[in-house]
């Protein structure tokens, strides 16, 4: 089953926001203010340490801002894109964990997908 993840306030976010942002679409909702979240769950829980799942209704704020850190943190720990790139193909694809390989700038576009929400008080709301 799929998991598809919308940034929302009480309605849709403006998709003028996510403006260049490149992520995996959602299987119903392929515009830039949402994503498939089932493509990024795996690399979630490891950027958190499994403190954090895209598997709930709405991702509280806390959640989020903690996605954004990790998601920082990564560059800092890891900033020539090259050897990014070569953890993240051992790390996930290499290991067959999943089918999936993430590549630096998609981690990078999630990142930048993470702040425009936090920065405009939208929330991640799941839907599976």
């Amino acid at each position: 089953m799929g998991l598809d993840i919308y940034a929302m306030e009480t309605k849709n976010a403006d998709p003028e926001l996510f403006a260049g942002i490149k992520l995996c679409g959602g299987e119903l909702h392929t515009d830039t203010t949402s994503f498939r979240g089932k493509v990024y769950e795996s690399l979630v829980q490891w950027m958190t340490g499994d403190e954090v799942t895209l598997y709930q209704e709405v991702v509280p704020f806390d959640d989020l801002r903690k996605l954004a850190d990790q998601f920082a943190l990564f560059f800092t720990e890891n900033p020539d894109d090259t050897k990014a790139q070569e953890l993240l193909n051992e790390l996930f694809y290499n290991t067959k964990q999943i089918d999936y390989a993430h590549t630096v700038d998609e981690v990078r576009n999630l990142l930048k997908f993470f702040n425009v929400c936090l920065n405009n008080n939208l929330h991640l709301r799941g839907w599976w």
